[in-house]
């Protein structure tokens, strides 16, 4: 009796601490920049998780981003949970990991080239891995194997700890840079694709917010 006792209470440790920082109720607000060679778009979006699975995958929960004027957030024409310009996607959160389904829609569609931003803790410095994508790059118009190399960075003069990869082609250079804290998880998210029509995607964490439950 003890042994399961003590068994239900290691797993919801384990839960818990599986959604410590993509906990529902928790908005991040993201200040996002895109360029190409000619353009700058800056725009926000809003992301929060829920308690739901994602397309009934048990292993993932229900992630959602609203896009948004950040200064004007009446520009929704609702409260949050936002219902205008939302798009789902799925996020894995446990006591080895974070993955994250980025938002893949209108100019995001550069990050179907990426890597999925994920951090593994207690992850070594300079560890490295690979992650690899055999498919149509719809802006290139040909299809592709793009491999990339993997490979957690460490900061000398600070804590800062970063995800970074690259792939070397012959379309140009694919690169990602992540930055994973303790507190609020992807702060800042790039992707860039350097080339002579140059492209990139940048995302960086400039809120988050504690929303209490409907009724409490």
């Amino acid at each position: 009796m003890k042994r399961i006792l003590l068994l239900c209470v290691a797993m919801v440790a384990i839960s818990i601490n599986a959604q410590n920082v993509y906990r529902p109720y928790r908005e991040f607000v993201y200040k996002v920049t895109a360029r190409s060679c000619d353009s700058v778009q800056v725009s926000y979006l809003s992301m929060w998780a829920t308690d739901s699975a994602f397309e009934a995958d048990a292993s993932q929960r229900q992630l959602f981003y609203a896009y948004h004027d950040y200064y004007n957030k009446d520009s929704l024409a609702a409260a949050w949970p936002y219902q205008d310009r939302v798009e789902s996607t799925g996020i894995i959160e446990n006591d080895k990991k974070v993955w994250m389904h980025p938002p893949r829609s209108g100019k995001f569609a550069l990050l179907e080239y990426f890597p999925f931003p994920e951090f593994t803790f207690h992850a070594k410095c300079k560890h490295k891995y690979r992650r690899s994508f055999l498919g149509h790059v719809d802006f290139l118009d040909k299809f592709m194997y793009l491999r990339y190399k993997m490979a957690i960075e460490c900061s000398t003069n600070s804590d800062d700890i970063w995800v970074v990869g690259e792939c070397n082609g012959k379309s140009g250079q694919w690169f990602e840079k992540l930055k994973y804290e303790d507190e609020t998880g992807f702060s800042f998210m790039g992707f860039f694709f350097n080339s002579p029509i140059g492209k990139s995607i940048v995302l960086e964490l400039i809120d988050n917010i504690e929303h209490k439950p409907s009724g409490k």
